[in-house]
């Protein structure tokens, strides 16, 4: 009897594995339904474009993502919004100065991405102005959320020209020794120098650690120093490169101060392999004699 007992528990309990096994082939294994978004991965980006007669081409990306990384492709749509260029404190860039290639792109089942393009005059980008466009989301084929948070981008347009950029500004000064101001002595002025675009092939100058666009100098103790009411602009030819201007941008006051090129030096210029400048010029003021400046100011790279 405890044989046939034993025998019938054994049987019962393969008779339930085998019901558990049958059961077991009958799962199904589901994934949650994937959940798909499209948005811009940059929401502000800047487009610092060099000056050329040509169009330039500037590239901004739609992208697509998933939980489950299983990606579809589909065609995103995208529309301006000038309100989120107002909204930002920046100027509608001018119809004249860009366009975009389409308003709808194909998203890259490699890259997930969705490039859009726009062709950008920038000859026709006014100096002194601080433009931006912005595109929203506004419809996708292949039924991704669209995301709230990131469906806007906000691009700052501005145009520079080939003199512009990061530089170290060496002086030397003559003629203004009797007013405290160093003479005929070279220095290294303090803090790095901007050349900022101010028009097709002119640039103002900026000292970075001052924080201002006055003249720099040094004093006839070496001190730094700049002059007031003075804010230079270097206007070169911007096919020989030759500095053929310098003048002050600064309406005058009673000092009625001015800046002109030294005729005297035939070799101020901006230099194309190097990218430094050698810029010689004089500063008028009444009842003073002529200050001459001889700057040399060394390349860095571009402004940040």
């Amino acid at each position: 009897m405890r044989i046939k007992y034993l025998s019938s528990i054994a049987l019962a309990s393969l008779m339930f594995a085998g019901c558990l096994k049958n059961k077991g082939n009958n799962f199904t294994i589901q994934d949650s339904p994937a959940s798909s978004t499209v948005s811009f991965p940059n929401q502000e980006e800047s487009a610092a474009l060099d000056i050329q007669t040509a169009p330039t081409t500037y590239t901004f990306y739609v992208e697509a993502t998933s939980t489950n990384n299983s990606h579809q492709g589909g065609t995103i749509t995208i529309a301006k919004d000038a309100a989120a260029v107002a909204a930002a404190g920046y100027e509608m860039l001018p119809d004249s100065a860009y366009s975009l290639v389409s308003t709808t792109s194909t998203i890259d089942p490699v890259t997930h991405l969705a490039p859009f393009q726009l062709k950008v005059n920038t000859t026709k980008i006014a100096a002194g102005h601080d433009y931006a466009v912005a595109y929203k989301i506004v419809s996708t084929t292949n039924g991704a959320t669209i995301a709230a948070n990131k469906n806007k981008i906000l691009i700052a347009v501005g145009a520079k020209n080939k003199f512009d950029g990061l530089y170290t500004l060496k002086i030397k000064t003559t003629g203004w020794a009797a007013f405290g101001i160093a003479d005929n002595v070279s220095g290294t002025y303090p803090g790095d120098y901007e050349l900022i675009t101010s028009g097709t092939s002119s640039v103002e100058g900026n000292a970075v650690a001052r924080g201002d666009y006055l003249l720099p100098a040094f004093t006839n103790t070496m001190a730094a120093t700049a002059f007031g009411a003075t804010t230079p602009e270097f206007i070169f030819d911007p096919v020989t490169n030759k500095l053929v201007n310098v003048r002050n941008t600064t309406p005058p006051d009673s000092r009625n101060r001015t800046l002109e090129i030294n005729p005297a030096v035939t070799t101020s210029r901006w230099d194309p392999t190097t990218r430094n400048i050698y810029a010689s010029f004089i500063m008028k003021q009444t009842g003073r004699p002529d200050q001459v400046f001889y700057d040399t100011l060394l390349y860095l790279g571009p402004r940040p």
